[in-house]
């Protein structure tokens, strides 16, 4: 089974493309404005019964699916890459210590598509090396992201280290990669519409992410080289 979560912003949006796509699959919606993401995925995950076979998909409610057949796709992903324990549609093979996957060179490091919304209307179309891959990547955009269900069912994101909104996708990949897991990217096309500020908030939660991950030996820039492989799922 396909089950979604989606973190709103004080309000009882829904996806509407997920509720087109999904019939048979579970939708659930965290609008407590007194939690925050990390908090919001937590809590959500709690409240489900989750198998082992199902895929979590968890996506922000300013994300439009584009493709019909993304349910189809993430059953048969997971059931052939054994290996990865998080996908998304977008990523990078290399973290660099700026903090975004996006502040390196894309030709060369990301992977993936999205089409990217911007406050003026006009819709930026990201295709770096479009299409499956699982082989090299470190981190992926948490503005959708699926997450395989034998991890989901005593997944817990760190709300000791982080507060407010972000990087709780990369430092999640970096988790799961530490355990012996892949990180892969599924080509399946979405539309963001918000760009995301890089405000203080931002700031501060990437110092928490640069400090922790370098207080456990780390280099920035992190490549999947540095991860052990030796820790098994």
């Amino acid at each position: 089974m396909i089950q979604y979560i989606v973190p709103t912003k004080g309000n009882a949006k829904v996806v509407p493309s997920i509720a087109k796509i999904s019939t048979n699959n579970k939708i659930f919606v965290d609008n407590d404005s007194n939690r925050n993401i990390f908090e919001k995925y937590n809590h959500t995950l709690g409240l489900m019964n989750i198998s082992d076979d199902d895929v979590i998909v968890f996506v922000h409610d300013d994300i439009e699916i584009l493709d019909e057949y993304i349910e189809k796709k993430l059953e048969m992903y997971f059931s052939i890459k054994k290996n990865v324990g998080i996908a998304g549609v977008i990523g990078t093979t290399i973290f660099p210590k700026m903090g975004g996957w996006w502040m390196v060179d894309r030709t060369r490091f990301t992977r993936g598509r999205i089409v990217q919304g911007s406050p003026t209307g006009i819709d930026y179309p990201m295709t770096e090396q479009g299409g499956m891959d699982d082989t090299h990547l470190v981190a992926v955009d948490g503005c959708i992201m699926f997450m395989r269900g034998s991890i989901a069912k005593t997944f817990s994101f760190d709300i000791d280290t982080y507060t407010a909104y972000h990087f709780y996708d990369c430092d999640s990949c970096f988790r799961l990669l530490e355990q012996g897991w892949d990180i892969g990217i599924i080509d399946i096309l979405v539309k963001h519409e918000s760009e995301g500020p890089l405000d203080d908030l931002w700031r501060i939660n990437k110092d928490k992410f640069i400090n922790k991950w370098e207080s456990k030996g780390y280099t920035f820039p992190i490549t999947k080289q540095q991860f052990k492989k030796d820790k098994g799922k």
